[in-house]
């Protein structure tokens, strides 16, 4: 698409193209019922398809993008407003959390972990605000957690 999004910690994200550079903020999602949020069924079991597939309906759309660069591309221009992901991969996520961040975002793990680089393990879902993540978390931990081993 000709343009990216920069972040450095401390410093804001940025969407930077060959004719503008703009500060990216995040500014508060509409309601819970009316938003797109990104989820896949990449890596789940069975149980925790199942289990999330009947919470699906509490939201305005759930889809999928296939990809963690897109993912965060999403939230962090506004297109999607939650995104919830099994696989921690350091190159799907250590830069769009960072970007995320540095926009107003907020991400974590559903088991109340921060997300750090070195972890493999755990569901990571990353929001446009710390008050959609609480929201989002409390929809999905339960679901998730509790059909880990099933």
């Amino acid at each position: 698409l000709d343009d990216w999004i920069e972040a450095t910690r401390g410093e804001g994200a940025w969407f930077v193209s060959v004719a503008r550079r703009a500060r990216l903020t995040l500014g508060p999602p509409p309601p819970f019922e009316e938003l797109t949020g990104l989820h896949s069924a990449y890596g789940l079991n069975e149980a925790q398809w199942r289990a999330t597939s009947a919470l699906h309906t509490r939201c305005g759309r759930v889809t999928s993008l296939r990809a963690s660069i897109w993912d965060y591309r999403s939230l962090i221009t506004g297109g999607t407003a939650w995104c919830l992901n099994r696989y921690l991969n350091v190159w799907d996520h250590a830069a769009g959390v960072l970007a995320l961040q540095e926009a107003g975002g907020h991400v974590g793990l559903l088991d109340g972990r921060s997300y750090v680089p070195t972890l493999r393990e755990g569901f990571l879902l990353a929001a446009q605000s710390e008050t959609l993540w609480s929201d989002v978390a409390a929809l999905f931990a339960p679901a998730l957690l509790t059909t880990a081993q099933k």
